[in-house]
């Protein structure tokens, strides 16, 4: 997800021995855990695709050995056609609540294996060991200091056709127990990106109790919008969405603002005290919309772009 005038590009993660260094200023408690992951190949899935489920899998039961499964009071939504994978895999790795979060990692061995499951019939698994660091928060939150995302109700966001203007938007109705600074990212794979604050937008905050939208119906009129959009060749995904409230103004992690990695994005968040921020988090299913054989769109996708 993404406004229009950014330019999103793919950042690689930093060596772990970086991701160590950076922390070391902070007062974070980083532990590296080795984990052991083995992906099967199945119906669809291609080989990147169980390479990053690896990885995934490893991220989520690091944090879990590490933080176990303690969480602050933060809101936390799934939609329903979220569930499966982004439930059981990605959003764990991500989920912004947890008392761990991953600052980096490597694999020290992936390779391919052919394990026979009959004498006729093979699969191929995918065999990896990876290392992680995870990051626990320092201190513990505000329990008073809380932050609600409310679900707009729709299930999934369509991307309907070449012009990015046309293709379905994500508005955020926010509120806050205290009067805060906002930023709010899209995570899709292993790049976030800031959608608040922006170059129109350059600086965010929320009213203790009130509940605000964003973008709010007057920036919309004058043309700012979280539209949503899929890279080529993509028919549909998950991402999530997710608003981080402080009570200090913050400095995101690129002074240009562009998108960061996983990793860079959760050692950004972890040198925010635990008690001086709230969060809230939401997945959107996005889908392409389907051309029928008379031309006409029939079915969606999603992607968000911003600024018409």
């Amino acid at each position: 997800m993404r406004i229009t005038h950014f330019v999103r590009r793919a950042f690689p993660l930093l060596a772990l021995a970086a991701a160590s260094a950076a922390l070391s200023a902070q007062a974070a408690d980083v532990q590296s855990v080795v984990i052991a992951q083995r992906v099967r190949l199945e119906g669809s899935m291609t080989r990147q695709q169980a390479e990053r489920a690896a990885v995934e899998n490893a991220m989520a039961e690091a944090v879990r050995r590490v933080a176990g499964v303690r969480v602050s009071g933060s809101e936390l939504l799934v939609s329903s056609d979220s569930a499966g994978v982004i439930g059981s895999r990605y959003f764990a790795s991500v989920r912004l609540d947890a008392e761990g979060h991953v600052v980096g990692w490597s694999i020290e061995r992936g390779r391919w294996i052919t394990e026979k499951r009959s004498r006729r019939e093979s699969d191929l698994v995918y065999d990896a060991t990876v290392r992680v660091l995870v990051a626990r928060d320092a201190g513990r939150p505000d329990e008073g200091f809380r932050l609600a995302i409310r679900d707009g109700g729709a299930g999934r966001l369509l991307v309907k056709g070449s012009a990015l203007a046309a293709n379905d938007e994500v508005v955020l109705a926010l509120s806050s127990t205290r009067d805060a600074h906002l930023t709010v990212v899209a995570m899709s794979g292993d790049s976030v990106s800031r959608l608040l604050p922006n170059q129109v937008l350059r600086e965010a905050h929320l009213s203790a109790g009130a509940e605000t939208e964003w973008p709010s119906a007057e920036w919309r009129e004058r043309g700012l919008h979280f539209r949503v959009s899929l890279p080529t060749g993509v028919q549909a995904r998950t991402e999530v969405v997710a608003a981080i409230a402080t009570l200090d103004a913050v400095t995101w992690a690129r002074s240009d603002g562009a998108p960061i990695s996983l990793a860079e994005f959760n050692r950004w968040l972890v040198a925010i005290p635990a008690a001086r921020r709230a969060v809230a988090q939401r997945t959107v299913m996005l889908e392409r919309e389907a051309v029928d054989t008379q031309g006409q769109m029939a079915g969606g996708s999603m992607r968000t772009p911003g600024r018409r």
